[in-house]
């Protein structure tokens, strides 16, 4: 029983270290931007890549704010709106005077001028209690809200930028590595 322990407290740690190459992302809401860093094996940040994305809007009950994971990639994802994405697009588009496209329980196809995912997403193992793991970095359908205070409780990122970073994330995960993420509502200059 002992060794056991010894076993699995060894593999605990050899899990949780940092190895060589690993990713660290910031995303800073207030700032509408999320750094890309290389984390070396000595806990050393090197600033990689700086991309203007879409954040959360001000106002909401609650934001997923906090450390940590990328957990898995996906290109040209479907998307499943939550009940909060339907209203709100919806609502966008009666302003617009346009009738409402979207409904609740719909998985809407890659592809789709509606799809708000764009042409990827990366998961996230953050989440909040009323909304629970729903959020993510991903594509948008929508360039023009990049550099905005926007959405819902995802990072959104124009297409052709978010694919490169996906791809790094990909790799890295499929490396065995680790993609940290922060979210900070304020940059924290880091390095």
């Amino acid at each position: 029983m002992k060794k056991l322990i010894i076993f699995v407290f060894l593999l605990l740690i050899t899990a949780t270290k940092v190895s060589a190459n690993d990713l660290y992302i910031e995303i800073v809401v207030e700032e509408c931007i999320l750094n890309l860093y290389e984390l070396s094996p000595e806990k050393n940040l090197t600033l990689i890549k700086t991309y203007p994305v879409a954040s959360f809007k001000p106002g909401l009950p609650e934001y997923p704010i906090g450390m940590g994971y990328a957990t898995k990639v996906e290109f040209d994802p479907f998307w499943y709106p939550t009940d909060f994405s339907v209203e709100y697009m919806n609502d966008k588009l009666v302003r617009a005077g346009k009738q409402p496209a979207y409904r609740k329980g719909e998985a809407i196809r890659p592809g789709d001028p509606r799809n708000a995912m764009g042409k990827f997403k990366i998961h996230l193992s953050h989440s909040t209690p009323t909304k629970g793991r729903v959020f993510r970095i991903h594509g948008t359908n929508d360039p023009s809200s990049i550099g905005k205070r926007v959405s819902g409780g995802c990072t959104r990122m124009k297409n052709e930028e978010g694919l490169e970073l996906a791809e790094k994330v990909k790799k890295t995960i499929d490396k065995g590595k680790t993609v940290r993420v922060e979210i900070t509502m304020k940059h924290r200059h880091l390095i």
